[in-house]
C-alpha cells in the first residue's frame, strides 16, 4: 500500500515553518539592523539551503514515521520547535563569539526523543545542526554545528531510556564532556594558536544547563502533546498509583492486567514496538472495571464458586454492561489525569469485535431473533491504529484463553485462531503491523506463556519422609 498525499493541513504547516524559517534566517543580526542581507544571491542561496533542509528531513520522516503527520499536537509541536530553535541559533549567534555554543539542541532533540523517538530526535539533531551550519555568523558556524550535533548524539542514545529524573543531569554532563571533546579535535584539526578557555567553557556548561531545562519542560510537553514521557510512564507502573489501588475490590482483574501487561510488553519487545507504553497500557486497559457503581463480579476472572450473575441477566444487558467498561474506564484516566497514549489503550483493547457469548445467547431467545443484529453485540472501538494497542489486544485474548485452555497446545492453536479471525474480521486494518509483525507476536506470546504456566513436580517429599530417611542413613 503506497503512502497516501499530504493534506492540505501538512501542506499549510510545513509552508508556513518554511516562511517562518526563511524571515529568520532573511535578517542579518550580526549587523545590527532588521535589514535583509544585502547580497541577494546570499539570501537565495540560503533560503534555497533552508527549503532543501527542511524538504528533504520532512520527505524522510514522511516515510519513515507517517504516524508522526497523524495528529495535529504532534506536527504543531515538532514544527513550533523547528522555528523556536530556528530563531534561538540567530539570537544567540549574534551576542558574542562564545554564545552559540550555548544553543539548546540538546534540549529540543531530548524532548523529540522522549515522546517520539530516538531516530525522530537523530533527524531533528541533524535539522538542528544544519540550521546552525545556514546561520549567519559565518565561518564559526559550522564548527558549532558539529560540537552541538556531537553532543546531540548522547542525548539520542540516553533519554529514550530514563527511569529516574535524576539519570538527567548524569546525561546533560555527559553531553557537556562530549561537546568539550568535539571542539578539542576541531581545535586540533585546525590551529592550537585558536584555543580559546572560554570556548571549552561555555561549550561544556551547555549540557547540564539543558538537562535542567528539560526537567522543567517535560511536563509542559507532556500536557501540550497529551502524550507521557518515559519519566512518567514509569511512575504509572508504581503500584501505590491510586487507580491501581482501585484493584483492591477486583483482586482477578488486577491479575489479569499484570499477566495481560507482561504478556504485551514482551510482544512489543519482540517487533521493535514501544514495550515501556505497551506495559503501562496493559496495567491500565481494565480500569474500568472497578469503576464506581460497577460491580467486579460481571466480568469472569472475578467471578467464584461457579456462579455468574450474566446468567440471571438478559444478553442485551449484559452488552451493555461489558461496553460500559470502556466508556468508564475513559472517564477514570480522564479525571486522573491520564494522557492521550494511554487512554488509547483502553478505547481500543477490543476493538470493535463481537460479543460471541451474548450474541449467540441472544439469538437462542425466538422472541428477540427478528429484530436482533450483529453490529449492536460489537465493542464501539476504535479498532487499534498503532502497533501497541494491536498488541495489547491479542494480549488480552490471549491471556483470558489461558484460563481454560487444557494444554498448552491448544492454547498455542487458539492464538493462531484468534489472530486469523480478528485479521479477517479487519480488526487490524486500521495499524501498520505486518505479517511478519503478526508471526513474531504470536511466538512471543507463546514463549512467554509457557514461562508463567510451567510445570512444576507433583509430589514434593513431607517433612516426615525426609526425617524417616534420615533416620535410616
Amino acid at each position: 500500500m503506497g503512502l497516501p498525499s499530504p493534506s492540505r493541513k501538512e501542506i499549510f504547516t510545513l509552508s508556513g515553518t518554511f516562511l517562518a524559517l526563511v524571515l529568520i534566517y532573511g535578517i542579518d543580526l550580526n549587523q545590527g539592523a532588521p535589514a535583509l542581507v544585502v547580497f541577494w544571491q546570499t539570501w537565495a542561496a540560503r533560503v534555497l539551503s533552508l527549503g532543501l533542509l527542511l524538504m528533504g528531513f520532512s520527505a524522510y520522516l514522511w516515510i519513515r514515521h507517517p504516524h508522526l503527520f497523524q495528529r495535529d499536537l504532534d506536527k504543531w509541536f515538532l514544527a513550533a520547535l523547528v522555528v523556536v530553535n530556528g530563531l534561538v541559533i540567530q539570537l544567540l549567534g549574534s551576542i558574542s563569539p562564545f554564545s552559540p555554543y550555548l544553543i539548546p539542541v540538546s534540549l529540543s532533540v531530548g524532548l523529540v526523543v522522549m515522546f517520539f523517538g530516538s531516530e525522530v530526535g537523530l533527524v531533528f539533531g541533524l535539522m538542528f545542526s544544519g540550521l546552525a551550519a545556514l546561520s549567519t555568523w559565518g565561518s564559526l558556524s559550522s564548527d558549532v554545528a558539529l560540537v552541538l550535533f556531537a553532543g546531540t548524539m548522547v542525548m539520542v542514545m540516553r533519554a529514550r531510556r530514563l527511569e529516574r529524573q535524576r539519570e538527567l543531569i548524569l546525561i546533560g554532563l555527559e553531553v557537556g564532556l562530549v561537546n568539550i571533546a568535539a571542539l578539542f579535535t576541531l581545535t586540533l584539526a585546525s590551529n592550537l594558536s585558536s584555543w580559546n578557555w572560554l570556548q571549552f567553557a561555555v561549550a561544556g556548561i551547555n549540557g547540564p544547563i539543558n538537562a535542567l531545562l528539560l526537567m522543567g519542560l517535560v511536563p509542559l510537553a507532556e500536557y501540550l502533546l497529551q502524550r507521557t514521557s518515559p519519566l512518567g510512564l514509569i511512575e504509572l507502573l508504581n503500584t501505590s498509583h491510586p487507580l491501581l489501588e482501585r484493584f483492591a475490590g477486583a483482586p482477578g482483574t488486577y491479575q489479569h492486567s499484570l499477566s495481560v501487561s507482561r504478556l504485551a510488553s514482551e510482544a512489543a519487545r519482540r517487533i521493535g514496538a514501544d514495550a515501556l507504553l505497551t506495559q503501562v497500557g496493559g496495567l491500565y486497559h481494565d480500569i474500568g472495571k472497578v469503576a464506581e457503581g460497577v460491580q467486579a463480579t460481571y466480568f469472569a476472572e472475578n467471578q467464584r464458586d461457579g456462579y455468574n450473575p450474566h446468567d440471571d441477566l438478559p444478553p442485551n444487558i449484559s452488552r451493555i454492561i461489558l461496553q460500559n467498561h470502556v466508556k468508564a474506564g475513559l472517564e477514570m484516566a480522564r479525571e486522573s489525569g491520564l494522557k492521550d497514549d494511554i487512554l488509547q489503550f483502553i478505547a481500543q483493547h477490543h476493538g470493535t469485535t463481537v460479543m460471541r457469548f451474548f450474541y449467540l445467547k441472544a439469538l437462542r431467545n425466538p422472541e428477540s431473533n427478528a429484530s436482533l443484529s450483529l453490529e449492536d453485540y460489537r465493542y464501539e472501538g476504535p479498532k487499534p491504529q498503532i502497533k501497541e494497542t494491536a498488541i495489547l489486544m491479542i494480549s488480552d485474548a490471549t491471556e483470558s484463553a489461558s484460563r481454560s485452555a487444557e494444554s498448552l497446545e491448544q492454547l498455542e492453536v487458539t492464538i493462531d485462531r484468534i489472530v486469523k479471525e480478528w485479521l479477517e474480521d479487519g480488526q487490524f486494518d486500521e495499524c501498520p503491523l505486518t505479517m511478519s509483525d503478526f508471526s513474531h507476536i504470536k511466538a512471543s506470546l507463546k514463549d512467554t506463556l509457557r514461562s508463567m504456566v510451567h510445570t512444576r513436580p507433583g509430589n514434593y517429599p513431607s517433612a516426615q519422609a525426609l526425617n524417616a530417611k534420615r533416620a535410616k542413613v
